[in-house]
């Protein structure tokens, strides 16, 4: 039979096991991204523009990728995107 130390000792390897495989299947789970809109000043192209950003639903706002731009024709988006950080 197993003491009290060798107990927690054990406790405590399969407690992290566990925790360490729910954030790697966390992980690996495929992002849902959703289109949300804005319209803002832009400060590279000196005008105003709407644009639907694709932002990932699990970080609370935060845009992935330009999805379109009305300084810019149908998908060729030819800036650094830098509108993702300015437009929250």
């Amino acid at each position: 039979m197993l003491g009290l130390p060798e107990s927690i000792a054990i406790f405590a390897a399969l407690t992290m096991a566990i925790a360490l495989a729910l954030f790697t299947a966390a992980g690996l789970l495929p992002r849902e991204m959703r289109t949300v809109s804005r319209t803002f000043w832009c400060p590279f192209r000196w005008t105003d523009v709407t644009v639907e950003f694709q932002e990932d639903s699990f970080g609370h706002g935060r845009y992935l990728d330009v999805a379109r731009c009305t300084a810019f024709p149908a998908s060729a988006i030819g800036c650094g995107k830098l509108c993702r950080s300015i437009a929250a």
